[in-house]
């Protein structure tokens, strides 16, 4: 038995196959041959035995039987196209990608088997969901024989959309220490436009109102992130405005986006008085003049602003006609209208008399010459 070298099958049925068999014999010049199967056969994938017979001339003839195989195989690997490489934006944490179909071709195998895998953690299923970043497909062609061919195939989800920032619904004015109120929540100044509040003041001058807001945002791939602003929540604004506040949010992958609120706080509400309106005050004459008349200073009358103390400005003009006086100062005795005002908004009018001999028990005192008038 004689085997030859392997061939390379070039077909799905195996490869034709040539070969050269000769016979010799010592008194015939021109044995007879014959050789199944014949050169030129289609050789199937694998070994088969080829028979040749030789015979010569003489009567019987003598035959002479010689056997050799022929090896057909397949070492060649598939020819595999992997798809395109593939790049994303991502749309959640995982995003669905469609990879496309790898092809293959292969010389013997009619139906090459193909696969895939990742070197990264990929979703299950007909839809692959894929993380951000680079993931490689490793696509894998295996024919009947065993012969691999593989390829690689690169899938990018990128991330570049910035977070979503929401306003917060509502700023909260926080209660003034001490006065036993409660926090307020104000909304924006207008629906259609979110970022901008206004708010009461409610701490003494010159501070306004110390607030608190808390803006939201969502990213796509990271979920809800946090959001830093500039002045942080709770920040003391002074009156008046408007004051800007820098709100950013950033995802893990370093994307920000900003909005920017307005907060205005005014201050609307005038001062309280601790007297009401038309309050009368008798000072009784203890001077030649009349009598000093201190409204604040003796008689306490003070305004009360968001908490503060402020000394009002009080006017006081003679009922009957007469140039203003502002007090305190000495006012003859005498009625007088008295008008009281913080900042120069009139909080409250009360009336002032300056009498003589009210409650006045005491006798003069009478200086007399002593002994001794010449």
């Amino acid at each position: 038995m004689i085997d030859s070298p392997s061939l390379e099958a070039t077909g799905p049925g195996g490869r034709v196959v040539n070969y050269t068999a000769t016979a010799v014999d010592n008194v015939d010049p021109s044995p007879s041959l014959s050789c199944s199967p014949a050169s030129g056969t289609l050789f199937s994938l694998g070994t088969s035995t080829v028979t040749c017979n030789a015979s010569d001339s003489a009567s019987p003839p003598n035959l002479t039987t010689e056997l050799f195989n022929i090896t057909v195989v397949d070492t060649t690997a598939p020819t595999l196209n992997v798809p395109a490489d593939v790049t994303v934006e991502a749309t959640g944490p995982a995003t669905v990608v469609d990879i496309g179909v790898a092809t293959a071709t292969d010389i013997v195998d009619t139906d090459v088997t193909i696969t895939y895998e990742f070197d990264s953690d990929v979703g299950p299923g007909p839809m692959l969901a894929f993380p951000v970043g680079t993931t490689t497909v490793t696509w894998r062609a295996v024919d009947d024989s065993g012969n691999v061919e593989t390829g690689q195939q690169f899938v990018t989800v990128t991330d570049t959309t910035a977070p979503e920032i929401f306003p917060p619904a509502t700023v909260t004015v926080l209660a003034r220490p001490g006065s036993g109120g409660a926090d307020l929540n104000v909304g924006p100044n207008d629906p259609g436009s979110p970022l901008v509040f206004t708010v009461e003041a409610n701490l003494p001058p010159p501070d306004g109102a110390a607030i608190t807001y808390m803006p939201t945002a969502v990213d796509a791939v990271d979920g809800a992130v946090a959001v830093m602003c500039m002045p942080a929540t709770g920040y003391t604004f002074p009156e008046g405005g408007p004051s800007i506040v820098q709100c950013s949010a950033s995802d893990a992958t370093g994307n920000s986006t900003s909005i920017n609120l307005s907060i205005t706080v005014e201050d609307t509400l005038d001062p309280t008085f601790d007297v009401s309106e038309g309050d009368i005050f008798l000072f009784e004459a203890d001077q030649p003049g009349g009598a000093y008349v201190d409204l604040v200073g003796d008689r306490g009358l003070v305004a009360t602003d968001r908490g503060a103390t402020i000394d009002p400005v009080c006017v006081a003009t003679p009922a009957g006609g007469g140039a203003d006086i502002t007090l305190p100062a000495l006012l003859a005795p005498g009625d007088y209208n008295v008008v009281c005002s913080v900042d120069g908004v009139v909080m409250t009018t009360v009336s002032v008399n300056v009498v003589v001999d009210i409650n006045d028990n005491e006798a003069p005192t009478l200086n007399i010459p002593g002994d001794g008038v010449a």
